[in-house]
């Protein structure tokens, strides 16, 4: 039953990752037929000798992906084997250059 339930969680994911995919697509594609355009553009403005009026158009930001997913494993812990806290990255982060700030 849990699994039929991830199952579906999972293909409706799917969906809306292939649509996320498709739309970051389309946004590529109309920046590169912009910067192809721009490209002719400057190309023709250098051989006349002067500046482009136009700026170099700008790809922009791309829509985040939607979270995938899986929560928590049936052993209660995280899907990805992670239990959520940085105990490794906490230590290192805390380590000092070998006590110098002792002077």
């Amino acid at each position: 039953k849990q699994k039929e339930a991830q199952s579906e969680l999972m293909a409706a994911w799917k969906e809306m990752d292939n649509a996320w995919k498709q739309r970051n697509k389309e946004q590529r594609e109309a920046y590169h037929d912009e910067l192809h355009l721009w490209q002719v553009e400057r190309a023709l403005a250098k051989q006349e000798g002067h500046h482009s009026s136009q700026k170099k158009p700008k790809l922009g930001k791309l829509e985040a992906a939607a979270p995938k997913p899986g929560g928590e494993s049936a052993d209660g812990g995280a899907a990805d084997g992670h239990n959520g806290g940085n105990e490794e990255e906490s230590d290192e982060g805390m380590q000092t250059d070998g006590g110098s700030d002792d002077d």
